[in-house]
C-alpha cells in the first residue's frame, strides 16, 4: 500500500550518471514499498537504463519521460546535446512534475536528484521540502569541485591561459587528501573560460548550491578516502556513502542498511518540514 509521501527523482540523462541513480531510487522503493517515487529522465535514456536492467518492477516507481530539448531530425554533437539539455531544464521537468502530481494527486515531498541539476534546489525552496543531492563519482572529483574558488585565485588564470603555463604542474596541496593532485589534473571546468559552456556554468553553480542541501548521498564507500570523506561531512548537512551502485540491480528481497537509514532521515526531514511554518 502507498502512502501520501511522493518523492520526485530527477535524472542527468548523459554518460552513465541515470543508471546509479535508479540503482539507488529501486534500493529506496524496495525499502519502502509504501512511499511513491517518481523517476524523470529522457526518453532516450529511459529506454536504455531500464532495457538493461532484468529485474522485476517496482509497483511504487513510476516513470515519466522529459524533453531533452533536442528538436526533431537533430544530429548534431554530444556536447551539444547536453547544452540543449540544460537549455530546457528546468521547464522541461516542471512541466512533468505536474502532470506526475496531478495523475498521483500527491504533491511531492522531497526530490532526488543528480547533484548536476543544482535547479532542484530552487524546486525544493518553492515546495519547502527537502532536497537530497546523489554525486555519482568519487569523493575526489566532488573535493575538487567544492574547492573551486580556491582553485582558480591560487591559479589565478582560466582554463586557456592556464594550459600554457607551468602552473599546471603545481599541486593543490591545500585541499585535504588531494595535496599530491596537479592543477593540471583537475577536471576543466573548474576554470571558467570567457565563453564558459552550459556545462562548466552548470558545475559551477552546483558547487554554490550543494550546501543548501539537506543531504548528498555519493556514489562511493567511507574507507577509501577517509580524509576526504571527513572534510565533506563538514561542508554539508548530511553526507552519506552509500557505494558503490551496480549499473543493473536486482530487486531487493528485504532492505539493508544504508538504504533503511537514508529512508529514515527522508521521513524525519518531512515530518520536521510539515511541522515547521513556511
Amino acid at each position: 500500500m502507498v502512502s501520501p509521501l511522493h518523492i520526485g527523482v530527477l535524472a542527468f540523462p548523459f554518460g552513465t550518471h541515470a543508471g546509479p541513480l535508479l540503482t539507488l531510487v529501486q534500493r529506496l522503493g524496495a525499502s519502502a514499498p509504501w512511499i511513491q517515487f517518481s523517476f524523470f529522465n529522457t526518453a532516450t535514456s529511459n529506454d536504455k537504463i531500464f532495457n538493461a536492467r532484468r529485474s522485476g518492477s517496482y509497483e511504487n516507481i513510476k516513470v515519466y519521460n522529459v524533453w531533452d530539448g533536442k528538436s526533431e531530425g537533430f544530429f548534431g554533437s554530444h556536447f551539444e546535446a547536453v547544452g540543449l539539455f540544460l537549455k530546457a531544464s528546468p521547464g522541461n521537468f516542471e512541466k512533468v512534475i505536474g502532470e506526475a502530481e496531478e495523475e498521483t494527486g500527491l504533491e511531492i515531498c522531497c526530490f532526488i536528484t543528480d547533484a548536476f541539476l543544482w535547479f532542484a534546489c530552487d524546486l525544493a525552496e518553492r515546495k519547502g521540502v527537502p532536497w537530497v543531492a546523489f554525486w555519482t563519482a568519487p569523493s575526489c572529483s566532488l573535493s575538487a569541485h567544492v574547492y573551486t574558488q580556491e582553485i582558480v585565485k591560487a591559479g589565478g588564470l582560466s582554463s586557456t591561459d592556464f594550459a600554457e603555463t607551468a602552473e599546471e604542474e603545481k599541486t593543490v596541496r591545500f585541499i585535504p587528501g588531494l595535496e599530491m593532485v596537479r592543477f593540471s589534473d583537475l577536471p576543466p571546468e573548474i576554470f571558467l573560460d570567457k565563453n564558459p559552456s552550459p556545462f562548466a556554468l552548470t558545475i559551477n553553480i552546483m558547487v554554490q548550491k550543494l550546501p543548501k542541501s539537506t543531504a548528498v548521498v555519493i556514489n562511493s564507500f567511507e574507507e577509501i578516502d577517509p580524509v576526504i570523506t571527513n572534510y565533506l561531512k563538514s561542508k554539508f548537512q548530511h553526507f552519506l556513502n552509500i557505494g558503490p551502485s551496480i549499473l543493473s540491480s536486482p530487486k531487493l528481497t528485504s532492505p539493508d542498511d544504508k538504504t533503511v537509514h537514508l529512508s529514515a532521515k527522508l521521513s524525519k526531514k518531512r515530518v520536521q518540514t510539515v511541522g515547521s511554518p513556511r
